[in-house]
C-alpha cells in the first residue's frame, strides 16, 4: 500500500504489484560507441568523444513576447522542431519551442528573450559552447554556468581561456543548478580569463576489448551529439573517424566509428 518511485532503464516499464502507487521518475538510457577498423575488426583502446551539438545559435534581434526572433537565422533549414530547447546563453534561462513560425521566428512557451538582443542556442537541452566563468583554487576549478542542466560526474569540454590547465575534457562535481567544479592536473596559481565556454560531453573514454565504450544517463529530451573516434596513443595507429547521432531520451544512442589504418 506504500507509494514508491522507480527509475526506468532504456524506456522499459518495470512490473508492478497491485496495491502500490508507482511513479516512474526517470528513464536512464545507454549511449554507446562501437569502434571497428575497415575490415570490421573491433578496435580496443580507441578514444571515443561525443559532445552536445546545437542545431543553431546566434543573437536575438527583436524583442517580441514569447518569441525568439533573429533576422539572420534559418530555423527551418537548420531543422528546428517543436519541443526543442531555446536556451538564452546571456541569462541562463530556457524555453521550449511551440511553433516554428518562419526561418527567422520561433514561438516559445515562455518569454525568455525579453531584451531582444540575447545570445542563444536551439536544439537539445544540454550546453554547447555556453559562456562560463572559472575561479581556480589549487587544482580545483569552480565554474559558474547559469542553468547548466548537468549532473554529478557528467563530462564537459572547456575551451577559450588563457590557462592551459583549465582546458580540455573534465568530469564535474555538481555544486548547484548554476555551478560545478572539476579537478585540474596541476595548480596554475591564478584564474583564467578570455571567452571561456563549456560544452556537455555525452560519451568520453577508451573502448574495451569488444571495441565498445558506453555510459548510462537520464536525458530530459533528445540531444544531437557529434564527435569522433581515434587511436593514436599506441600501435596499431588509425586515422580519426567522425561520429554523429541523436541521443533519444527513450532509447539512447548506438553509434559506430570506422577507423582507417594510419600505418
Amino acid at each position: 500500500g506504500s507509494a514508491i518511485s522507480i527509475s526506468k532503464s532504456n524506456g522499459s516499464d518495470p512490473t508492478t504489484s497491485e496495491g502500490s502507487t508507482v511513479t516512474f521518475t526517470s528513464a536512464a538510457v545507454t549511449v554507446q560507441g562501437t569502434v571497428t577498423d575497415a575490415e570490421g575488426t573491433v578496435v580496443e583502446n580507441a578514444l571515443v568523444y561525443l559532445q552536445a551539438d546545437a542545431k543553431c545559435s546566434g543573437t536575438a534581434t527583436t524583442d517580441t513576447a514569447d518569441k525568439l526572433v533573429d533576422t539572420n537565422a534559418a530555423f527551418q533549414t537548420d531543422g528546428v522542431a517543436i519541443g526543442d530547447t531555446a536556451f538564452n546563453q546571456t541569462d541562463g534561462t530556457a524555453a521550449l519551442v511551440t511553433a516554428v513560425d518562419s526561418q527567422t521566428s520561433l514561438s516559445l512557451n515562455s518569454d525568455n528573450f525579453p531584451d531582444g538582443n540575447e545570445n542563444y542556442r536551439v536544439g537539445g537541452p544540454y550546453p554547447d559552447k555556453d559562456p562560463v566563468t572559472i575561479v581556480n583554487s589549487g587544482t580545483t576549478a569552480t565554474v559558474t554556468h547559469t542553468g547548466h542542466g548537468m549532473l554529478n560526474n557528467d563530462y564537459v569540454y572547456i575551451e577559450g581561456g588563457d590557462i592551459v590547465a583549465n582546458e580540455g575534457v573534465f568530469q564535474i562535481t555538481y555544486i548547484n543548478a548554476n555551478s560545478y567544479s572539476y579537478t585540474m592536473g596541476s595548480s596554475p596559481g591564478s584564474s583564467p580569463t578570455g571567452t571561456i565556454t563549456s560544452t556537455f560531453v555525452g560519451l568520453y573514454g577508451l573502448t574495451n576489448s569488444s571495441g565498445v565504450k558506453s555510459t548510462s544517463r537520464v536525458y530530459d529530451a533528445d540531444q544531437l551529439v557529434t564527435g569522433w573516434a581515434r587511436k593514436a596513443s599506441s600501435s596499431p595507429y588509425y586515422v580519426a573517424a567522425p561520429m554523429r547521432g541523436t541521443i533519444d531520451s527513450a532509447d539512447g544512442l548506438s553509434a559506430t566509428g570506422v577507423l582507417v589504418s594510419d600505418e
